[in-house]
Parts: C-alpha cells; sequence; structure tokens
C-alpha cells in the first residue's frame, strides 16, 4: 500500500513539472524578465528576436526584448516590430520624462525635429512603472508607433518621424546604452 501511494506520488509531481514545463514553452525568462515567445500587432506576429539587459549603477532597471516578424527588413525600421520593456524596479512619470528627454537631445535628428506638441502629448501617456510592469512600444512603419502597459494601450504617435526618434532611446547608436541596442539587432 506504502509503495503504491509513493508511486502515485511520484507520478503526480512528474505530472506537474510536465504542465509546467508545457506551461513555460511559450515564453522565455531572461536576466528575471520573461516574455511570451510572440506578440500579435494588428495582423502580424511578430516572434521574439533577442534581449538585453540595462542596469545603472549595476542595478538592474530593465529588460528589453525585440520582437520581429519572421522575415525581417534589411532595416529595422522598414517592417513591423515590437520592443517590450519589462521593469526591474519602480520608476516615475518624472524620471521617465527627464531621462527621454536627456537621451533624445544626444540624437542629432532630434535637433532638426525638435521638441514638438505632439511628442510631449505621447510622452504624457508614460506613467509611473512598478516592477514587474511591462511598456511595450509596437512600430508599423504605416501608422507609427503604440504604446501599451501590461497590454493595455495608452496611446499612439502617429507622426513617423517622431515615433522613429522616440525609438531610437533604445534602437540607436545614439540610444541610452548602445551596446545593449547592438546586442538586440545582432541575433
Amino acid at each position: 500500500m506504502k509503495t503504491r501511494k509513493f508511486a502515485l506520488g511520484i507520478l503526480f509531481f512528474l505530472a506537474s513539472l510536465c504542465a509546467t514545463a508545457f506551461a513555460q514553452a511559450d515564453r522565455i525568462c531572461r536576466d528575471g524578465a520573461c516574455f511570451p515567445n510572440s506578440l500579435q500587432q494588428n495582423d502580424h506576429t511578430l516572434f521574439l528576436k533577442s534581449t538585453a539587459l540595462y542596469r545603472f549603477w549595476g542595478f538592474r532597471v530593465y529588460t528589453a526584448a525585440l520582437y520581429t516578424l519572421p522575415k525581417e527588413a534589411p532595416e529595422l525600421f522598414d517592417s513591423a516590430f515590437a520592443l517590450s520593456l519589462y521593469y526591474h524596479r519602480e520608476i516615475t512619470k518624472e524620471d521617465f520624462k527627464k531621462s527621454s528627454y536627456s537621451i533624445l537631445r544626444r540624437n542629432p535628428a532630434f535637433e532638426e525635429a525638435g521638441m514638438s506638441p505632439e511628442l510631449n502629448r505621447f510622452l504624457e501617456l508614460i506613467t509611473d512603472v512598478k516592477e514587474g510592469q511591462v511598456y511595450t512600444l509596437f512600430w508599423d512603419p504605416n501608422a507609427g508607433l503604440k504604446l501599451s502597459l501590461d497590454g493595455n494601450t495608452r496611446g499612439t504617435l502617429e507622426d513617423l518621424r517622431l515615433a522613429r526618434l522616440y525609438l531610437q532611446i533604445w534602437l540607436s547608436d545614439y540610444s541610452v546604452k548602445p551596446e545593449n541596442y547592438r546586442a538586440l539587432i545582432a541575433s
């Protein structure tokens, strides 16, 4: 009887391990952040291409995940993609805005575009984030940029030039950490 209960206990344990493995098969976890293997953007299915961890003074700030179409265009901004940012710590709306302006000013394209009311309105869509929350930026080369927080759409930036400029905070040689940009697009 004890052997039978023991065997049933082992079978139950193995079954629960298998169920957990299958449940996690649709996502990838890296640097303490889990991302789904794919995202849906309008009529496009985007697939996880790569991730990169951003640290500031040794502290984990966010893990970025880049999603692209199965057949990428030669230039990243020529086709739909998404950038998800999993936050490892709380960040206030004011800190977001301050760092966004600081990084944008490093980009020579910002001099040309300048600060516009439309970009200011888009930055107002950003809210405080708590540890574990995820901002996702969906790029469509024909429609602009859509911002969501934890899967809930916050708003859009339809001016393609400004949307591209905003994404370059993470995806350019003028980004917050150029090494992360290169790691995201290299894989």
